[in-house]
């Protein structure tokens, strides 16, 4: 070994927190308010870097249960009775207990089994205090060599608005409620049906799944021990279907109900008979406007069908540009993922195993990530609603990389993205419809011929005006007057050039005028020079 040769100095963030390995165990020991931001980090590639999203994802929510004397106490409190008075049965034993609340098991009188989800005692008064600290360990990232997608403030208001619709109980009865309507018929995907007589602000009693925990099965296929991966083989849960169906839930709740699941963590999924998807923890649920839902749905529908042009058509009418946005740089590094992405698509037709040999992410969920970073790095404003969107399918698309299905993903977005617009078109030919486009379209040949006119007379008496209106930005308007200068200043030198090769140059006072057209030319060389490194 060369004896010059130097160890590598350790960066900053290695001495803070330990790369992301450290700063999971960090937040492991922090507590569980902190397990539940790491959690939420994990599903942000658009806020942290890759690799700390990638080991986020191992942290689990468990921590030790409260006492059942405490769970008791908090029951009799706020659905007014003793817990035998209502139930008749309920297991002191929690089957999970996370950060937030804990899950009993219990038995109505008439025998249906419930899961009985219980807040912590005082959680919102620790939640309130975690997150003053929690605005410490952010500026963590801050002066370390992290390169930071956000501003630390605008993560630390993110998750602080997060964290309180988990602790908000009747928030995510109401989440429930509503999926539960709309899921109702649905054969790939189940929502437990709520109990709203017997849920408060801190309780929450809803129908019991009993599924496979997605989580349990990919931590089995982590391990790669022949006999956890023989413990889920004997489940007999089919993991392309299963995966299928958890995308086809997200792409349903997204664009058929408008109203989706935006924390589809791992634990959060279960694999329910029939390879349907279950899903439970209703803290954090989103809509789906009808203006964002249109533009989406061309946006991922030319995703799927790999029309770049049309994706990023699409994707310009999503994206908020600012003064420092320079849309051209945007559209060319747009069109390198983009292309990249598009060729490793066609070469493994969306084969996980394959494309992702590493099992932490999928083609199409890097792509989803790189375009959110370039987003930001342009100065592009990328909407909340949409971020959510975005997580809840990147999830998705991770869930179905970790399970290392062979499934072709990319074939089941075209189907249900085709058989959407087959719907839609349906849905235009429906009398309700119909009469307001007719209505419109008499409207219009009544008021025509009268509109016409009035145009014709202003033409012809010259009063005709046609208003137009800019959205270039600032950084747009100065790039293009520089081309423009840049342009007029290169004919300048080109006629002074040709100047400089004639024989004969008049003079003035018995100077040739030769030397001062090299001293110009060389001088607007100079400039040209200097003008085209700015627009670099």
């Amino acid at each position: 070994m060369n004896g010059n040769t130097q160890a590598a100095k350790p960066s900053l963030t290695a001495r803070l927190v330990g790369g992301p390995a450290g700063f999971r165990e960090l937040l492991q020991r922090l507590g569980p308010t902190f397990i539940k931001v790491g959690q939420f980090l994990a599903l942000r590639p658009d806020l942290v870097p890759q690799e700390y999203c990638d080991e986020l994802m191992h942290l689990l929510d468990r921590v030790p249960p409260f006492s059942w004397r405490e769970a008791q106490a908090i029951l009799t409190e706020e659905l007014g009775q003793e817990p035998t008075a209502i139930f008749a049965f309920v297991n002191p034993r929690p089957i999970g207990a996370g950060s937030l609340a804990q899950t009993h098991v219990a038995r109505l009188q008439d025998g249906t089994e419930v899961a009985v989800k219980i807040q912590r005692p005082n959680i919102r008064e620790l939640v309130l205090r975690d997150l003053s600290r929690i605005r410490v360990l952010v500026r963590l990232f801050e002066l370390s060599n992290v390169t930071l997608i956000v501003s630390p403030r605008e993560m630390v208001q993110e998750v602080t608005e997060w964290m309180l619709q988990e602790i908000n109980f009747n928030r995510e009865l109401e989440n429930m409620s509503r999926l539960y309507r709309l899921a109702e018929r649905s054969p790939y995907e189940v929502i437990p049906r709520p109990y709203p007589h017997l849920s408060t602000a801190r309780v929450l009693t809803a129908e019991y799944l009993r599924g496979v925990p997605v989580v349990q099965l990919l931590s089995a296929l982590r391990s790669g021990r022949p006999e956890e991966i023989e413990r889920i083989n004997r489940v007999g849960v089919n993991r392309d279907q299963l995966a299928a169906n958890i995308f086809t839930a997200c792409l349903t709740q997204l664009f058929r109900y408008q109203f989706f699941h935006a924390d589809l963590h791992p634990g959060n999924l279960l694999a329910m008979p029939g390879d349907a998807v279950g899903f439970v923890d209703f803290g954090l649920c989103d809509y789906l406007d009808a203006t964002v839902r249109e533009r989406q749905l061309r946006y991922l529908s030319a995703a799927y069908s790999g029309r770049a042009d049309l994706m990023f058509k699409a994707l310009m009418e999503i994206l908020i540009p600012s003064e420092q946005t320079d849309v051209e740089a945007f559209r060319r590094e747009f069109f390198v993922v983009t292309s990249t992405w598009l060729r490793r698509r066609a070469d493994n037709g969306q084969n996980y195993a394959a494309a992702a040999p590493s099992g932490n992410r999928s083609p199409t969920g890097q792509w989803l990530i790189d375009v959110m970073q370039l987003a930001r790095r342009h100065s592009l404003q990328v909407p909340s609603g949409i971020l959510s969107i975005y997580r809840a399918l990147f999830t998705a698309e991770l869930v179905a990389n970790q399970l290392r299905v062979t499934l072709d993903l990319k074939s089941v977005g075209e189907q249900f993205f085709t058989r959407l617009q087959i719907e839609e078109v349906l849905r235009l030919q429906e009398p309700s419809e119909i009469q307001p486009t007719a209505l419109s379209l008499l409207a219009l040949l009544r008021d025509s011929p009268t509109q016409l006119q009035q145009i014709l007379t202003e033409l012809s008496d010259g009063r005709f005006a046609l208003n137009v209106t800019v959205t270039e930005t600032r950084r747009s308007v100065r790039a293009q007057n520089r081309r423009v200068l840049l342009l007029v200043t290169a004919i300048l030198s080109v006629d002074i050039a040709l100047l400089l090769t004639r024989p004969t140059l008049p003079e003035v006072f018995g100077l040739t005028l030769a030397w001062p057209l090299c001293i110009t030319l060389l001088l607007l060389y100079v400039w040209l020079f200097i003008q085209w490194r700015q627009l670099q």
